[in-house]
């Protein structure tokens, strides 16, 4: 049986993207592109 989650995403905090990715794993980040390109 699979279960369904509903997230009231409109409740959830504002992430910024670029914040996020300072919180991934390097090797996760260098896989991504050129830093110069990422963070624009």
């Amino acid at each position: 049986m699979t279960a369904t989650v509903l997230v009231d995403t409109a409740a959830l905090p504002w992430e910024s993207g670029l914040d996020y990715l300072r919180t991934l794993a390097p090797a996760f980040r260098n896989n991504l592109g050129p830093p110069d390109q990422v963070e624009e």
